[in-house]
């Protein structure tokens, strides 16, 4: 039996097999791009649970007052 297997690096390191390849990314800066959206649209669920989806809710001020709280959280680390 022979099994393909892909992903990351940090993955596959972790596997004995000849059978495997690596995904590469031409611009590595898109993983944080992609992880600040996570957390971004994380922290937007959260609020919107909380105040049970109030129609009037600003999204847009939400989202920017969530990035503004996680990079000051950076930057204090």
């Amino acid at each position: 039996m022979t099994i393909l297997l892909e992903g990351r690096e940090q993955t596959l390191n972790y596997i004995n097999t000849p059978y495997k390849f690596r995904l590469v990314m031409s611009d590595a800066t898109l993983i944080g791009k992609r992880r600040a959206a996570q957390l971004l649209m994380a922290a937007l669920l959260e609020r919107i649970e909380r105040d049970e989806g109030d129609e009037s809710m600003d999204l847009e001020a939400i989202l920017d007052d969530e990035l503004h709280r996680i990079v000051d959280r950076e930057m204090s680390n």
